[in-house]
């Protein structure tokens, strides 16, 4: 935080405004640490109520436990934006989408049946 307060950052806005590339040369993290300024900026937009940087198709994949705004985006930007679709791909490819970090456990197991659920809440399925 301080790092990113002396190169003048205070805002979420601010930081929405600034590339990742920025924000890594600003960090100046070391090798062992694990920097995510993607994140950070999806998380600025979430905060903000903006809307635009993942656009609301299909279902809301971000009602199912552990999929938060970060995952979400991942999903639809992978053309992913149905419960349909989350079901239909294999477990292994939803890895590769989301890329969790080695700390993050995924239970795609529960995912895939949340998904099942609010399908058939919907009529659907």
């Amino acid at each position: 935080m301080r790092r990113l307060n002396a190169a003048g950052i205070f805002t979420f806005e601010q930081l929405i405004q600034t590339s990742p590339e920025r924000l890594r040369a600003i960090v100046a993290a070391e090798s062992w640490q694990d920097v995510d300024p993607e994140s950070w900026i999806i998380q600025a937009r979430y905060m903000l109520g903006n809307t635009n940087f993942a656009p609301r198709i299909g279902d809301a994949l971000i009602d199912i436990d552990g999929i938060g705004p970060i995952y979400d985006q991942r999903l639809r930007a992978a053309g992913i934006t149905t419960f349909a679709e989350l079901l239909a791909t294999d477990d292994e490819r939803i890895r590769e989408i989301v890329r969790a970090r080695s700390w993050q456990a995924l239970d795609l197991a529960s995912w895939k049946e949340q998904a099942r659920v609010m399908m058939s809440g919907q009529g659907g399925e």
